[in-house]
């Protein structure tokens, strides 16, 4: 018998790990606890929201960049009032690496760890910053509201975006009904 790698499908929509992947995720919480001694609780509460906001942020532009399938000149206008600098190396990325560059959306959330979070991640503490937050109750909802945007925008692109507060609201509302 084969060993299944990843999740089995139990229900519509409901997935549980494998073997390999629950062990993987013991691995991460066992590093993650340790990273967690590196700092004190109300400096990694502090980050915890900044990173949930600087998250729901990058769900946000992922949404929009998806729907659209290009970068409209508006969401570069907000990255460039958000993220100073971060156009400048999305535009590196693409010279240095032309065939392996991820896409926007994902160098953001990669630049957003290198700049936002970098003192979290001088100190060894970001693995755990990430690995606690994406447990939390409104990172979750986020992601459930990005899935439905995007699946939803796809079929039928918004006439106009929500604002970023807008969608976070939503997103902060949003329990899957799956």
């Amino acid at each position: 018998m084969k060993q299944r790698i990843g999740r089995t499908r139990t229900k519509p929509n409901q997935w549980h790990p494998g073997k390999t992947e629950r062990r993987l995720q013991e691995l991460a919480r066992r590093r993650a606890t340790r990273q967690l001694l590196r700092v004190s609780s109300e400096r990694f509460s502090q980050a915890q929201q900044e990173y949930l906001d600087w998250e729901s942020f990058s769900f946000w532009v992922r949404a929009i960049v998806e729907a659209e399938g290009d970068v409209p000149s508006w969401i570069n206008r907000v990255l460039q009032e958000r993220c100073p600098h971060f156009l400048e190396f999305e535009r590196q990325c693409r010279r240095a690496r032309p065939k392996q560059t991820s896409p926007l959306p994902l160098l953001l959330l990669e630049w957003i760890h290198d700049h936002i979070f970098a003192r979290a991640k001088q100190e060894c503490w970001l693995d755990a910053l990430i690995f606690f937050s994406v447990r939390e109750p409104y990172s979750q909802s986020t992601w459930a509201y990005w899935e439905h945007c995007e699946d939803k925008w796809k079929r039928k692109r918004p006439v106009q975006y929500p604002s970023l507060e807008e969608w976070r609201s939503a997103a902060q509302k949003w329990k899957e009904t799956g």
